[in-house]
Order: structure tokens, then sequence, then C-alpha cells
């Protein structure tokens, strides 16, 4: 019997070996989640006083400016 890993699709031969590989999925899972807190904490950090923009519009720029893309300045009417 075979045992499928639901995250990417590979085939493992026993459900331990399945259960090891789930781990590796586990710990990029985490890696991500501690990387997009930093992001959310850094975003923060460079916002001091008041700004026109939502939380999530300064988060779209901070990550946009740290992926390499053009910010987008963004101004509400």
């Amino acid at each position: 019997m075979s045992h499928q890993c639901y995250y990417c699709g590979q085939i493992l031969e026993t459900k331990e070996k399945l259960y090891d590989h789930l781990d590796t999925h586990t710990k990029l899972s985490d890696i991500q989640t501690k990387k997009k807190r930093k992001a959310k904490r850094d975003a923060k950090e460079i916002v001091q006083g008041e700004s026109e923009l939502s939380e999530d519009e300064i988060m779209d720029q901070f990550n946009a400016s740290k992926s390499g893309e053009p910010a987008r300045m963004a101004s509400k009417g």
C-alpha cells in the first residue's frame, strides 16, 4: 500500500515515511509564518504617527517593496 502526501502529492511507501515527510511541510509552514509576523512588525515600526492608508494597504506596499516590485503609492480621496 502506498501513501500520498496531501500537500505535494508525493507517494511514499509507508505511513511512517509519510509522517516524516509531512514534518518537512510543517517546518516550511513555520518558517513562512515567522517571516509574515516579522514583516508585519517591521511595517509597524516603519509607520510612525498617523497614516491615510489602512494597515492592509501599508502591508501590501511593504511586501511589494520586499519582493522587488515597484511600490505603488495609493491615496485616499
